[in-house]
């Protein structure tokens, strides 16, 4: 029971999330014309995996008074629901959470001792910041407002960068256009799975895009940013 609960509350669905960003930061490297080193997407991708975590286990931390008055969770928002059902205490997903940091910046670590890249653990510290500043007091833009724009720094920036650096070792020849495309559809993603938890974080004064203007000129915004 204990194991099927920790499984729920990783949540693997939303790895896309963070695997398809780090995927893209390779692919680019890998058209212009360079061979990828597969220790490192096996090392990149695992502080992707590490990183998720650390993202859905906090969350759920943070999260929790909310997520008790949400009614309608859904496979990518609401909580992964076992704190609310009792499955697992705050207590537990506090320390995983603090564990997951602990690996994602070793994941960094490695990095900068085989490959001396010394800017992937500033990379890796700023990842793990970006969601100490969507959760957590004193800030938590998630409530205040301005949680999609981390959400798209995450996304389309911080990621992407971390997944070309990881094959390069540089950031110099980075495709700074390709977040003319990236961005766009990043914060259509983030505006879209705050619109589920729409009731329920207008309930506990979370101020998201769909509850600051509505849910249907969210939707429109959503339409906009994606054509």
């Amino acid at each position: 029971m204990k194991l099927k609960s920790w499984i729920q509350a990783s949540r693997l669905s939303s790895q896309s999330y963070i695997f398809l960003p780090i995927l893209l930061g390779q692919a680019y490297w890998v058209f212009l014309g360079n061979n990828i080193n597969w220790l490192s997407f096996a090392l990149i991708h695992l502080f992707g995996l590490f990183n998720q975590l650390f993202i859905v286990y906090s969350n759920d931390y943070a999260d929790f008074d909310d997520d008790k008055k949400n009614s309608m969770p859904t496979m990518f928002s609401g909580g992964s629901r076992v704190l609310v059902d009792n499955l697992l205490h705050p207590k537990d997903l506090k320390t995983a959470g603090l564990i997951m940091a602990f690996l994602c910046l070793s994941c960094g670590l490695i990095f900068t001792l085989l490959y001396k890249y010394f800017f992937m653990i500033p990379l890796v510290f700023f990842a793990l910041l970006l969601l100490w500043l969507y959760s957590f007091k004193p800030v938590r833009l998630s409530y205040r407002g301005g949680g999609e724009i981390l959400q798209v720094l995450g996304t389309a920036l911080v990621l992407p960068l971390l997944g070309f650096y990881a094959q390069s070792g540089s950031l110099v020849s980075f495709p700074w256009k390709i977040l003319l495309a990236v961005v766009p559809t990043s914060f259509a993603c983030a505006v879209a799975t705050a619109v589920p938890d729409a009731p329920a974080d207008a309930e506990y004064n979370k101020n998201t895009i769909p509850v600051t203007i509505g849910l249907l000129p969210a939707k429109i915004v959503i339409i906009i940013l994606n054509s």
